[in-house]
């Protein structure tokens, strides 16, 4: 039996895309009863690769099944007056509302949050949107490569000498999601000292700009922080190699820190070249900002050539016993056999009856020791609770919910 999660017994309104979703998954985990709202056609979000076996199909996106576990589904089309009414009686029982409609849109429907108060007037809603409620960008679409390029983040990644590029993955869905879904406890908590339900204005472009410090440099130097790529800046000037290939993929070591452990590490191994030398041993004892580039270089070249002899787990292992910084570059394989993971058992299985399998997930954020965090379902199914909720618990007939299914408005 699942145990009772933090948010037990309160009722989460789900209508947002890819934008929301997260922030509504981390709420279902945490015991809430969210119920996903999609049109008759189906969410877009599962329209979104990666696909189970590369088969585009609306049940068979990756994408969606991260973003939408513990929840149920239904359909129901909000543009429809009919839809619209059964959509007010869903918020008279519900304690969140988790949208991500361009701003304004609800409220042409006659669902913005100030009319749902006068129905619910506890309700909280989390509106995420791309550059939120106001401003002068707030109805100009965006994606995820547009916003984090808007943010300064993009102008941080990759090589100097090469144009900025993104992450391989979305980045400010998930960032956005995780803003959305403390902004919302932070509105239950003043909810449940006052009763006062409140609107939880997110802006993507505001959380992705949280991602980096660029702009306090700036404040504080008048400097633009430029891209260093697989380089540091250690000090003013010192600007270091950190991510060096291995015998079985990448780490990333700092040897520039530590020296006086470093350089007897690979002496161990004859390996520490010309490092050893009375020349060396002083300069070792100076700042690399005071270096000139061709000494650095050198002592660049000894590392590498050093660490390509060694796997990541035996130069992993090996650094911590002496305290070196010296840390493996995981691809997905090693992160689910990481034995720190494995230990906690973070990744989770999850039963997909309907594809014949199970498939591992990622698991709790946060470990709490009385209302843990818990997948407790596999994403919905298109409308796969449509009659148990707008039948079950509204009490809509059988033959009003096949009426309602002809006209496209479930």
């Amino acid at each position: 039996m699942d145990a009772p999660g933090a948010l037990q017994g309160l009722r989460v309104l789900d209508l947002s895309d890819d934008k929301g979703q997260y922030c509504a998954k981390l709420m279902a985990d945490m015991g809430a009863d969210v119920i996903k709202i999609e049109p008759p056609s189906g969410d877009q979000t599962r329209r979104l690769g990666p696909f189970y076996h590369d088969e585009e199909e609306l049940e068979k996106s990756l994408y969606w099944f991260m973003l939408n576990t513990s929840k149920r589904g239904i359909t129901l089309d909000l543009t429809t007056t009919q839809g619209a009414d059964l959509f007010r009686r869903l918020v008279a029982e519900a304690d969140f509302v988790v949208e991500s409609f361009a701003p304004g849109t609800l409220e042409r429907y006659g669902l913005g949050y100030t009319s749902l108060t006068q129905i619910r007037p506890g309700l909280i809603m989390a509106s995420i949107s791309n550059y939120g409620q106001s401003g002068p960008y707030r109805d100009y679409v965006a994606t995820d490569l547009d916003l984090l390029g808007m943010s300064g983040t993009l102008f941080l990644c990759d090589d100097p000498d090469r144009p900025p590029t993104r992450v391989n993955a979305p980045q400010t869905p998930i960032y956005g999601g995780i803003q959305a879904y403390v902004g919302s406890m932070m509105a239950h908590y003043h909810r449940l000292e006052t009763g006062e339900g409140q609107q939880v204005d997110v802006s993507l472009h505001e959380c992705a700009t949280l991602l980096h410090y660029s702009q306090i440099v700036w404040n504080a130097y008048g400097m633009v922080m430029p891209r260093l790529g697989d380089r540091l800046q250690v000090a003013p000037g010192a600007i270091v190699r950190y991510c060096f290939p291995c015998q079985d993929g990448y780490v990333q070591a700092i040897p520039q820190l530590t020296w006086s452990t470093f350089v007897p590490w690979m002496d161990e191994h004859g390996l520490a070249g010309d490092l050893t030398s009375p020349e060396w041993e002083e300069r070792l004892q100076t700042l690399v900002s005071d270096w000139e580039q061709e000494h650095i270089d050198y002592s660049e070249d000894v590392i590498a050539n050093f660490l390509a002899r060694f796997t990541k787990r035996e130069l992993y292992e090996e650094g911590q016993r002496r305290y070196q910084f010296v840390y493996p570059v995981y691809n997905a394989r090693d992160s689910l056999e990481d034995a720190q993971l494995v230990e906690r058992n973070y990744f989770e299985q999850m039963a997909h009856p309907d594809l014949g399998t199970t498939l591992m997930y990622p698991g709790a954020p946060w470990k709490l020791s009385r209302t843990p965090w818990q997948l407790r379902r596999r994403a919905p199914l298109l409308g796969e609770h449509t009659s148990e909720v707008l039948g079950g618990e509204l009490g809509l007939d059988a033959s009003t919910l096949a009426a309602l299914r002809e006209e496209g408005v479930v």
